[in-house]
């Protein structure tokens, strides 16, 4: 199982989430649209918020499997291995 989830900086509160049994683009498409609906609920502006999120997702995150690199770093290190080879 696997959680994606969406939170306010400041209040540390869960704006959207969504389950699922592996992660896709369509589960992270599901939480981006409940957290959009939650601040919409709140009277709120969410353009600059979710842009955000998704530069801290794209740029941050790490995995174990990719030696604790960004995804982006370690996409680089598979392109300088193949062009070395």
């Amino acid at each position: 199982m696997f959680l994606c989830a969406i939170r306010d900086g400041h209040s540390r509160r869960v704006l959207g989430y969504a389950i699922d049994d592996h992660v896709d683009a369509p589960m992270v498409a599901r939480t981006i649209d409940a957290a959009v609906a939650t601040r919409l609920e709140q009277g709120q502006v969410v353009a600059g918020i979710i842009l955000t999120w998704i530069r801290w997702f794209n740029h941050e995150r790490r995995h174990p499997g990719a030696e604790g690199l960004s995804s982006i770093r370690y996409e680089q290190t598979l392109t300088s291995t193949a062009h070395a080879a």
